[in-house]
């Protein structure tokens, strides 16, 4: 199981943000990110998400297919960088700053999800399957529940 990263991927655009190209190419990517993602910086032109993911920067641009957008004339996408956010940072607005609020809130789901409630149950349930031969003239092979040494049978009469 990979572990969980949380990446900045930063789009800058040709053209402001709330033209209309720009608006439908920019949600075509959202789209296409498919994980838990929050929008954090902006500027006139240029757009930042903080993205948590299992992929990694190159994977997730790849995925994204990034590199033939911006090589695509009539695309509106002019440049992108992808890597690891920090794991904290200072703005002019404090925690009201929306990048800094997405980074803050994408670490703790991480942290949440290494907490050992959603975790899975390393518990085995007592049993194990081994392959025995039992005759060995005929050299047939079952399978044969064998109980761990462990684990305590409880008591047949339960009336005592």
């Amino acid at each position: 199981m990979r572990q969980y990263a949380v990446l900045e991927l930063r789009l800058d655009f040709r053209l402001n943000l709330e033209d209309r190209d720009v608006a439908r190419e920019r949600a075509e990517i959202e789209r296409s990110i498919r994980c838990w993602r929050l929008p954090g910086r902006y500027s006139k032109n240029s757009i930042s998400y903080v993205i948590l993911t299992e992929e990694t920067s190159a994977e997730l641009v790849n995925r994204l297919d990034l590199p033939a957008i911006v090589a695509d004339d009539h695309r509106r996408l002019e440049n992108y960088w992808c890597n690891v956010a920090p794991t904290t940072g200072v703005a002019r607005y404090g925690v009201n700053d929306p990048f800094i609020t997405g980074i803050e809130r994408a670490w703790a789901r991480i942290r949440q999800r290494r907490h050992s409630d959603y975790m899975r149950d390393t518990q085995r349930d007592g049993r194990r399957t081994e392959r025995r031969v039992e005759n060995f003239p005929s050299s047939t092979i079952r399978k044969v529940g064998v109980e761990f040494p462990g684990v305590r049978k409880p008591p047949e009469d339960t009336h005592r």
